[in-house]
């Protein structure tokens, strides 16, 4: 089967695999050398992301949807629609995004007992087309392609910080 997408568990002994036609993410154990969890019903073109606890498996993809799993388990803890390929969970596992809905960027956002909400602010540029995330290492800030350049948001308040034009990386 084809891979579409890789990602490592935080404590580096196990490999999640986004696979193409096959539509499942494989959770390799490294230890033992063998698949031990399959995520089944998925798209081609899946991207998986563990949260730094390593204990919930993100996805998103060509479908245009999210989904968060309790991997171990396989639970599906939600699913929603997000035109966004790629999804990253920000250091402390507290934030998950981008998340696009109709024009603005936001996050969902996790609390004790793991329970989440999701908190879309106004965190719109206006350049459209949010699709590459990444939070930074300390998880106060979100970085994400537009069409105009990168823009940047605080993730607690969801000020807008500004656009740094394409041209700039010229």
């Amino acid at each position: 089967a084809r891979v579409d997408a890789l990602a490592w568990h935080p404590a580096g002994t196990h490999l999640a695999a986004g696979t193409g036609p096959d539509q499942q993410v494989h959770i390799w154990s490294l230890a033992e050398k063998r698949i031990i969890k399959s995520l089944d019903n998925l798209p081609e073109g899946t991207f998986p992301v563990f949260d730094p606890s390593g204990d919930y498996l993100a996805t998103s993809g060509w479908d245009h949807m999210t989904r968060l799993f309790h991997w171990r388990t396989g639970e599906m803890l939600f699913k929603t629609e997000n035109p966004v390929g790629f999804v990253r969970f920000s250091r402390d596992g507290r934030f998950l995004g981008p998340l696009v809905q109709k024009g603005k960027v936001g996050y969902w956002e996790f609390h004790a007992a793991r329970e989440h909400q999701l908190s879309v602010r106004e965190m719109s540029l206006g350049h459209g087309n949010y699709i590459k995330p990444a939070i930074s290492p300390d998880g106060r800030l979100l970085f994400d392609t537009t069409e105009g350049g990168v823009g940047a948001w605080e993730l607690g308040s969801g000020r807008e910080l500004g656009l740094l034009s394409a041209s700039r990386f010229l």
